[in-house]
């Protein structure tokens, strides 16, 4: 919001919610996206994670098309759910698998596959040169700081928020050569 707001157009790609999902929670907030998005401040669009190279794609082009400086993807943990595993006879989709998909990271995907495509995403994003978070889950008592395990290790740094209801606490923690905050 506050690049908006200060002239750098933004992009927020999402792939579990609809555009509509997200303009109304932003509301709750008094946030108009929709007059953002009228000013060319601000575009949101929900994608499939099924095609790495068309997310990038699209990125690019909205990228140029509003000349954007900042860019959130909202989730990792899904597009990694959605990775294709090459098999013999083609490629097989990891939620083809098994039916409870956020348990199976990193032992089915395999540790090289999970790696290249981290790898290979964040490069791709990096190279389009916007500042960017990507919005990732964590499982409860993980020694990592990312669900692929991977993430954490190839980005230029990571957020760590924790939300305990019954305490009311936000912490935040930044972590990779980033000034710690509590």
């Amino acid at each position: 919001m506050e690049g908006a707001l200060n002239d750098e157009p933004g992009i927020y790609v999402m792939f579990e919610e609809s555009c509509e999902d997200v303009v109304d929670q932003a509301k709750e907030f008094g946030w108009d996206l929709e007059e953002l998005g009228s000013e060319n401040k601000l575009v949101i669009n929900s994608l499939s994670p099924e095609d790495l190279r068309g997310v990038i794609d699209k990125i690019k082009s909205l990228s140029a098309g509003i000349g954007a400086k900042r860019l959130v993807i909202d989730s990792l943990s899904t597009v990694m759910v959605y990775v294709a595993i090459p098999m013999e006879g083609g490629l097989i989709k990891v939620e083809d698998l098994v039916e409870n998909r956020f348990d199976i990271f990193p032992s089915i995907i395999g540790d090289s596959i999970t790696r290249r495509t981290v790898h290979s995403l964040i490069q791709q994003i990096k190279d389009i040169n916007l500042t960017s978070i990507l919005i990732s889950e964590l499982p409860k008592e993980s020694s990592y700081l990312s669900r692929d395990t991977v993430s954490e290790f190839a980005c230029d740094g990571v957020i760590f928020f924790i939300i305990s209801i019954s305490f009311s606490l936000l912490c935040c923690v930044i972590y990779l050569g980033i000034q710690w905050k509590v």
